[in-house]
């Protein structure tokens, strides 16, 4: 299967990059996280990885090319990733279905005994004055 190589973005303002060297030639076996350009952006060089193993096809970018962020730099050929074999696919268990049928709690709260002995569990204070009403110790003349 045909993959096409394009220009990542490599920081957040980044739209273009000018692409200093290729590390691989047509023909090359690559793997995946091999390095395969060097690119300039404003700010570095940098130098790009390759997100797929495969065959170098063709090598599009030329050198001291100014080229877009998305546009295609080179073509691989790669495993097409469809004909992977049933047994390599790993499969998930599917849980069995419940038997039983889930029971519904009630509850009900409990009852609060209205006694006007009981404490308060909090203690009641004097109200606070707001901050421009009250007095200020450097207000004073």
């Amino acid at each position: 299967m045909k993959y096409a190589v394009t220009m990542p973005s490599l920081g957040a303002d980044m739209d273009e990059g000018k692409l200093l060297e290729w590390h691989i030639q047509p023909g090359d076996v690559i793997s995946k996280g091999q390095l395969i350009a060097a690119v300039e952006t404003q700010k570095a060089a940098v130098d790009i990885e390759s997100f797929r193993a495969g065959t170098v096809l063709e090598l599009v970018g030329k050198i001291d090319d100014v080229i877009r962020v998305g546009s295609t730099i080179a073509w691989l050929e790669v495993a097409d990733e469809d004909s992977a074999t049933p047994a390599a696919t790993p499969t998930v268990p599917i849980a069995p279905t419940p038997t039983t049928t889930p029971t519904t709690l009630t509850t009900t709260p409990p009852k609060v005994a209205a006694s006007s002995s009981a404490p308060l569990p909090f203690t009641v204070g004097r109200a606070v004055q707001p901050v421009w009403e009250q007095e200020s110790r450097y207000s004073k003349a």
